[in-house]
């Protein structure tokens, strides 16, 4: 069965993301951005944009950790961003928790990507992605304290790409900022809850 990693490009050599400076453009804006924002979902949306824009990717997303009905490990789409003329996916507007497939699951969990074009993955994993019209995909891991919260994600679905090291890198660096902006947040909601019981304590 083929690994759910694939080695960047091939023969010919890889097909190079439409502006690896525009990748590192974004990583510089997220890390002002995330920390700064007053409502973190809309600037989640933003980044999404510029990032789709940037790799020249068919579709860009954000997924995050739950469990499904089954009580299965699932991921549930929290950001989307479509380029021009790329098909919106059947239930986009309320997508349903998707179960990852076991190997994608060790390997992000593991703090490494799947990356790959859909012919280098297993007659399953092939189904999915042609369900989604995805020629190519890229999922990186996002870590929010030690852990595993979900995925920063890409579709190609006009070719298939090979996603080059060094562009992988740098949204992995992203991924990192998105996780950090989440964990600080919630350590905001936490002291905020603590100091709204205190005063509830206080006018007892």
């Amino acid at each position: 069965m083929p690994d759910a990693t694939a080695p960047p490009g091939d023969a010919a050599g890889p097909l190079p993301f439409r502006s690896l400076e525009g990748v590192l453009a974004t990583v510089s804006w997220a890390a002002g951005a995330l920390f700064t924002a007053t409502d973190l979902q809309a600037t989640l949306d933003e980044l999404l944009v510029r990032l789709g824009t940037a790799t020249g990717a068919s579709r860009a997303y954000i997924f995050e950790n739950a469990t499904d009905a089954n009580g299965r490990l699932a991921a549930t789409q929290r950001h989307a961003w479509l380029a021009r003329a790329t098909p919106a996916l059947a239930g986009e507007a309320s997508p349903r928790p998707l179960p990852y497939f076991l190997r994608w699951r060790e390997v992000l969990a593991g703090n490494e990507v799947v990356s790959g074009r859909v012919t280098d993955f297993s007659p399953d994993m092939q189904d999915f992605l042609r369900r989604r019209n995805s020629l190519s995909i890229l999922l990186v891991p996002i870590f929010v304290g030690d852990g595993w919260w979900g995925v920063l994600g890409f579709d190609e679905c006009r070719e298939m790409r090979a996603w080059p090291g060094a562009d992988i890198d740098a949204i992995r660096g992203v991924a990192a900022i998105v996780g950090a902006a989440v964990f600080r947040r919630r350590l905001d909601g936490a002291r905020s809850a603590d100091e709204a019981r205190y005063k509830d304590c206080a006018e007892i």
